[in-house]
């Protein structure tokens, strides 16, 4: 089996996720990346050309390195500033929290064996006005559909190596504690829907107000200039509330420093 997926499978992978169409939803997902990026299942590094100059650092996680002549020219092309690789799964990462501006991930979810980890560390990872950005392919809301991807996710598991059909996308995200502020749910020509139902958009923290889904907290928003963002105060900064400007002037000490003084 290990022959076949180094010298069949990933490959063939790497032609099949390189046509124009594809191409095309990476460029889509992967331009708006910004500031330090994260990129998980970065695999072969199709993602690569489409990351801009106003990527200041980015780090790509995988489990295995594949094809890594191939990777190694993307990544000499890549226009992002400091480019690193790291082997190592989704589900740990060794990485602070609260650490990245963008995280990346295209026809990753499919694979992970612990999808759900995954998200909840993509989501310890990023600052409280990061951004998720994802291209993934996953469960059909046609009822038939589903049901034969049901039918065909073995095999797709065998032939794939571990990648799943039927993983719902857009749930699993929300329940991983993240709020989809943007989702396409567009097809490809000459691309069967049954293996290519797509899921492509953007996430951020979870609702204002709003029980944050993984501790219960109240997700609290911040808001700097012109720009404003939500978080959870006890799954993302410790404890802490981040100082909103405009509030902070107007209550000065009475500001609470952490969640529980805020909910005294």
């Amino acid at each position: 089996m290990r022959l076949y997926h180094d010298f069949c499978f990933v490959p063939l992978i790497d032609w099949l996720l390189a046509r124009p169409a594809i191409n095309e939803l990476r460029q889509r997902v992967v331009e708006p990346a910004a500031g330090k990026v994260l990129e998980i299942g970065f695999g072969t590094g199709l993602n690569l050309p489409f990351y801009r100059s106003a990527v200041t650092s980015l780090t790509l996680l995988d489990t295995e390195r594949l094809l890594p002549a191939r990777v190694k020219r993307r990544m000499d092309a890549c226009r992002a500033r400091h480019v690193v690789t790291a082997q190592t799964t989704a589900e740990e990462l060794p990485l602070a929290s609260a650490t990245f501006d963008c995280v990346v991930s295209t026809f990753t979810l499919c694979t992970i064996k612990d999808v759900a980890a995954a998200l909840a560390e993509l989501r310890r990872v990023l600052k409280p006005n990061g951004r998720f950005l994802f291209a993934e392919h996953g469960r059909s809301d046609s009822r038939s559909l589903a049901r034969w991807q049901d039918r065909l996710n073995p095999l797709q598991r065998w032939w794939a190596c571990g990648c799943n059909l039927n993983r719902p996308i857009e749930r699993l995200i929300r329940d991983a504690g993240l709020s989809i502020t943007a989702l396409d749910r567009p097809t490809l020509p000459g691309m069967p829907r049954v293996v290519m139902e797509l899921y492509v958009g953007q996430a951020v923290h979870g609702r204002f107000r709003q029980p944050c889904p993984v501790c219960g907290t109240a997700v609290q928003r911040i808001v700097y200039a012109e720009n404003e963002t939500n978080y959870c105060p006890r799954c993302q900064t410790g404890g802490k509330l981040l100082a909103d400007r405009s509030l902070s002037r107007l209550l000065k000490d009475d500001w609470p420093r952490t969640i529980d003084e805020w909910e005294e």
